[in-house]
């Protein structure tokens, strides 16, 4: 009913991170019990107790599922809590927790919709150019699908595929996939001079 999932160093063996999963709560259990035959006051409590954070419970799937879960979240965190970017995974034979983290491109590109979905709504009223944020030509859902089809593409596109690369091809890709992606901002931006909107020449990869 429990989990916790560590990253753990291999050079020094020091735990750098973990994340605890649960699919149980005792107080909601022991609330439940003394609660017998009245739902209605049982879920009122459960919305209090939910809100104030003090529940357990933050995991609904299986308990193998538990450690790909926990891997996820490990990753995504790295750099905004710890100032860390992993760069290998030693684990064991079980390789699921390894394409959960693989395939974490797919999070990102939904992160980034809903940053900007949620950038439109709290944007109210006029922009400095007397207009607003959504409406034909600005940032309207089928841009920002746009934005995150090629967000998405870019970060695929310069993904390391052969097995320990040195830092040399680390650092290319990381550079190349930061181009592209200020290639796309500047190719959906619209500015006074396109020849610098358009200096980027890898916008042309996204257009075939």
């Amino acid at each position: 009913m429990t989990g916790v999932v560590s990253a753990i160093s291999v050079d020094s063996g020091e735990v750098l991170d973990y994340a605890v999963l649960s699919k149980a709560c005792r107080r909601c259990a022991r609330k439940e019990s003394r609660c017998e035959g009245d739902d209605e006051s049982f879920q009122e409590w459960g919305r209090e107790h939910v809100a104030s954070g003090e529940c357990d419970i933050n995991f609904n799937g299986s308990s193998p599922a538990m450690e790909a879960k926990g891997a996820s979240i490990l990753w995504r965190r790295s750099i905004e809590m710890h100032n860390m970017r992993y760069k290998w995974m030693v684990s064991d034979g079980d390789c699921k927790a390894f394409n959960t983290v693989e395939n974490c491109v797919g999070h990102v590109r939904k992160r980034m919709g809903k940053h900007l979905l949620n950038l439109r709504a709290r944007s109210k009223g006029k922009l400095e150019d007397d207009k607003p944020i959504g409406g034909h030509g600005r940032l309207t859902e089928t841009k920002i699908k746009k934005l995150q089809k090629y967000h998405d593409l870019t970060i695929r596109q310069n993904t390391l595929k052969k097995p320990n690369p040195n830092d040399r091809g680390v650092d290319v890709a990381i550079y190349t996939m930061k181009k592209n992606i200020i290639a796309i901002l500047n190719h959906s931006v619209k500015g006074q001079d396109p020849a610098k909107q358009h200096r980027l020449s890898c916008w042309r990869n996204f257009m075939v």
